[in-house]
Parts: structure tokens; sequence; C-alpha cells
């Protein structure tokens, strides 16, 4: 019988997940947390998976690391930070209609709340969703601030995690690519160094809210204060149907960290079923829904962000028992390549294809999104093209011409996936299989 669970991403036990929390690497361990709902009734928890050796691939659940008290009515996510080796959390504790901003600190593997860290005062109300990174001599927030229906996104800053000082609304110097755009959450800041001028840069990576669908995306510049200088406006991160709200990982100060990459999760939320139980097959069949995208490894080149698989990806599918890599190297020329995904009987459920100015993911031939549109991303034209296509259980993401374009998305198999189908067509050349 097909599972729908893949077997290298991050899912729930049970449940709905709704967003990665917080990303750590400490001491040689990955700790992924991430906020879901265990009965699907509205009051979430932070889950918690740590991965041994370095390596984000072998996941093992702990217990939930952090629950409703009784006074709370939800938790949602957060941030994780290794302050001088003591690890803490910031989580939105959520009391009806009104969110704050808690710290917890891990003691002896449990959390010990700390209480609230923002609350409500003359710089706003309705503190969440926060983002806490090392900055100069202390520490860097970004949260959002205000009405569920005008959020704001707002920068503070703190000297010891515990006082926070409310900077200001974050506003854009330059031309964003945002303007007229009012719903931005979830935001997040890296910094990178240019692998082209080796000058450091702010990335901020921010979701669009549009009804009920997310498109997440990034900015290059720099943050001063609360004002952010773009250089490189709004370009999505992910232009696949099923790729939000990513979060960064911190690191301990005792792990080899460099500011030449960064590593992300994002949410894969399966957004073609508007998050539909009744329909959503892994909840159906399972009792389960959503997942974490495969760990990233992001770097920033002429002002712009590519994406590729976490290092040691392909050996780690080896181990597998169903999932599957497909890279291949090509040149389309004026022509294309598709790869479709079959199972044994030869049906096709999603095909990716590259032509020299975009690459496309249609998933409609499988029954479950029958009338979905193609998921499209641009790409620039060069003598030689790749893709690298990564499917394990219900989870397809396609990494294009070296990470300059991604596309994540949700597929559902009626039966196991089997086996790559490639076809050119137009002169395009197959000139290297990498991985198969």
């Amino acid at each position: 019988m097909v599972t729908h669970r893949p077997e290298l991403h991050i899912t729930a036990p049970a449940g709905v997940l709704e967003a990665p929390a917080g990303s750590l690497l400490k001491d040689g361990t990955w700790h992924i947390m991430y906020q879901y709902e265990p009965q699907a009734d509205g009051h979430g928890h932070w889950g918690h998976v740590t991965s041994p050796h370095f390596s984000p691939f072998h996941w093992s659940e702990q217990q939930d690391i952090l629950a409703p008290t009784e006074n709370e009515t939800d938790l949602w996510a957060g941030s994780v930070i290794s302050d001088a080796g003591q690890v803490k959390l910031f989580f939105t504790s959520v009391f009806g209609t009104k969110t704050e901003v808690h710290r917890a600190d891990i003691v002896d593997g449990t959390a010990q709340r700390k209480g609230c860290v923002v609350g409500d005062g003359e710089g706003g109300s309705n503190f969440r969703s926060p983002c806490v990174i090392a900055r100069g001599a202390g520490w860097l927030m970004l949260a959002v601030s205000g009405p569920e229906d005008d959020p704001r996104p707002v920068i503070l800053e703190s000297l010891d995690t515990t006082n926070w000082s409310l900077i200001g609304d974050l506003e854009f110097s330059g031309k964003s690519g945002l303007e007229g755009i009012p719903q931005l959450v979830s935001p997040r800041i890296i910094v990178l160094a240019d692998e082209f001028t080796g000058d450091y840069h702010d990335v901020l990576l921010v979701t669009v809210q549009f009804g009920e669908i997310d498109i997440c995306g990034y900015l290059v510049g720099h943050l001063h204060g609360a004002t952010f200088e773009v250089e490189t406006p709004f370009t999505r991160i992910d232009y696949g149907h099923d790729f939000s709200r990513p979060r960064t990982t911190n690191f301990d100060v005792t792990d080899t960290t460099s500011l030449e990459g960064a590593i992300i999760f994002g949410l894969m939320d399966g957004g073609g079923a508007l998050h539909d139980l009744d329909t959503d097959p892994s909840f159906s069949s399972e009792d389960w829904v959503n997942c974490l995208s495969a760990p990233r490894l992001v770097t920033l080149q002429d002002g712009h962000l590519f994406q590729t698989p976490y290092p040691g990806l392909t050996s780690e599918i080896e181990k597998t028992e169903r999932a599957s890599l497909w890279s291949g190297l090509f040149s389309v020329g004026e022509g294309e390549i598709s790869v479709a995904l079959v199972d044994h009987d030869d049906n096709i459920y999603a095909t990716i294809s590259h032509t020299k100015d975009a690459v496309f993911l249609d998933r409609s031939e499988s029954s479950f999104f029958p009338e979905d549109e193609m998921a499209e991303a641009p790409v620039t034209c060069s003598d030689t093209q790749s893709m690298s296509i990564l499917v394990d259980g219900s989870t397809v993401e396609v990494f294009a011409d070296g990470g300059a374009a991604t596309l994540s998305s949700r597929v559902y198999f009626d039966h196991d996936f089997y086996r790559f189908a490639v076809r050119t067509t137009g002169g395009a050349v197959l000139e290297q299989v990498v991985a198969d």
C-alpha cells in the first residue's frame, strides 16, 4: 500500500504540522522545533526532533518541548538560539485574541519558562513570530505586531535577551517590490557574504499572504535600525506550489560556522488543498499532514540567492527504502527536457520541464490536483542547464541550474513512485546523468 510519509523530511507523528519553529546546530546535533497540533484541534505544541553527527537527515522524535499552559489557548512559532551555551526558545504565546513573545530556557533537556519578554506597550501590541539573531554586542529580533488582519513587521534589540527595546516598524529604503502589499508575516534575517564581491549583506526573508495562499521571498540589502536599504527587491525564494515560512538555522559558537552560507527549512503545506483535512490523503489515510522541506544550503551570488540540497543528500538517499534523486546536465537550446514521475504501471503524477527561459512543475496529472496551474520559475539562459529532482514520499523538490531556481510541491501518488522518465524534444541534448 502506498505511503505518503517521506523518509528524509520532517513530519509530525500525528496531527497538523503548521510551521518550522526554530533550528539550531549545537555540539554536532541538529535540533529542529516545529509548531503543530497533535489533535488537529487548534491547540499548538512545539515538537522537537534531533539528528546527530552534523547530519540533518537522521531524525529522532523527542518529547514535545513546549505545550500550552493552563491559561494559554495556543502556541505559535518563533526562534531558537544558543547564548553562551544556554539554549533559549522564543515563542508566541496566545491567549484568545492576544499574543505575546515569551522565552524559555532549556535546562537538562526541559524547557523552563521565563515569561513574557515582549508584550503590549507604547510601541505596539500583539507581538508574535519572533526571529532572534546575534547582532553586534547584543541581539536583534524581527517580529510581527498589530491585529492579525493588519500585521506590521517590527525590529527590536536587546543586550541580555530579557529586556527588549522597540526600534520601530520595518521600513524600506529604495524599491522593495512589496509596494502596496500589506500582509507581510514571518520575517527572518540572515547575514551572507556575496561570493562575487566578498561583501556582507543582510538577507530578509518574508512571507506574503494572499488570502489562504502564502508566497515567500527575499530582499538583499542592509538593515540600519528599522530601515532596510534595498539592493535586490523582493524575489520569490521558491516557485513551487507548497513552500512558505522558512526558518534559518542558528549555530552554537562551539560549532564551525560560516557567513558564506546559511541553512533553511521551509514548510511544505499542501497549499493546493488549502488545508482541507477531509481531502488531504496523508491525513485521511495516515493521520498526519504537512512536512518541512529538506535542509537547503543557501548562498548569495551577485545579489541573488542560490539554494542547493544540504551536502550528503545523495548518500543518504541510498540508505532509504523509497526516496529517489535524479540529477542531470543538459543543453536545451530552443528545445525542452522533461522528467516525468511515474509508478510501476507508467501512470504519470507530475512532470518537471526545463526550457531556455523557465522551469515548470505540472502536477495536474495527479488525481488529487486535476485543475492545478503549473508552477513556473524563470531561469537565465546559459550554455548548459541542470536539474536535481528529489522525490520522497509525497514531496517533490526541484533545484535547477545550480540552485538558481527552486520549486517545491506536494505530489500524492496512488501507487508508490517507481522511476523518472526523461524525454528531450526540439534539439535538447542530455549530456550527463549524475544521479538516477
